[in-house]
């Protein structure tokens, strides 16, 4: 069992990794805004919610994204 808490921001290029498209593409569509991002931490961070969202998953529910970001 993996006991390691499930990540809530991935960056552009994780995210370009976990979606099976280019680094390039993946800056592309932040600047579309096809894919949401957290404004004003630095580095251009996508949110777990939006992954889901882009992979067709069901995002998670908002007491276990708020447990998570309790434990961090």
């Amino acid at each position: 069992m993996n006991s390691t808490p499930a990540r809530r921001l991935y960056t552009v290029r994780e995210a370009a990794l976990l979606l099976g498209i280019g680094k390039s593409a993946a800056y592309e569509m932040v600047q579309r805004g096809e894919i949401p991002i957290v404004p004003g931490i630095g580095p251009i961070r996508v949110t777990i919610t939006a992954m889901k969202a882009l992979l067709g998953e069901p995002p998670p529910p908002p007491h276990e994204v708020h447990l998570r970001a309790s434990r961090q």
